[in-house]
């Protein structure tokens, strides 16, 4: 499983060597529950300019992406989906959309949700499915029964030794 953490600020390269720019974003088709691509920030004569990275463009990718081709259009980004409220069907809102998943094929699984600064730290985050959710102009609607609770877990170091 990634997520779109997983790909913010990747090099992305032609095959040849030559640098395209970095990715900022994933441009995502949510009616096919697929990621498209990646949106590549990159820099040129004049000025930044915003492109698309199709799935069946890239070559490779891990720690930085091969491509073969960068397309610029405009396409729909995760970044206008993120920060929007999540909404269950009696219209109490359950959290925020932070992140997304997606599988080896770029099929969409999953939203992360967090449910506010202090829910987050007690509770943890969350994740819906996506095949529970709908996605409107300015709210996700969430209708399904089965979401599964992440807990946020204090880690401890035992047996090290500190030094000051």
């Amino acid at each position: 499983m990634y997520s779109l953490k997983d790909f913010l600020t990747k090099k992305v390269m032609y095959s040849d060597g030559k640098k395209v720019g970095t990715v900022t974003d994933l441009a995502v088709n949510f009616s096919k529950k697929k990621v498209r691509g990646f949106s590549v920030n990159g820099i040129n004569i004049f000025g930044r300019k915003n492109k698309i990275v199709y799935i069946e463009d890239t070559i490779y990718f891990d720690e930085s992406l091969i491509v073969k081709k960068v397309t610029e259009s405009k396409d729909l980004t995760f970044s206008a989906i993120k920060g929007m409220e999540v909404l269950d069907l009696q219209g109490n809102i359950i959290g925020i959309v932070e992140d997304i998943l997606f599988d080896g094929d770029f099929s969409m699984k999953g939203m992360i949700i967090s449910p506010g600064i202090l829910r987050k730290i007690t509770v943890g985050k969350g994740v819906l499915l996506i095949n529970d959710i709908i996605v409107g102009d300015n709210s996700v609607l969430y209708y399904g029964k089965n979401n599964i609770r992440f807990r946020i877990l204090r880690h401890s170091i035992s047996g090290a030794n500190y030094y000051e």
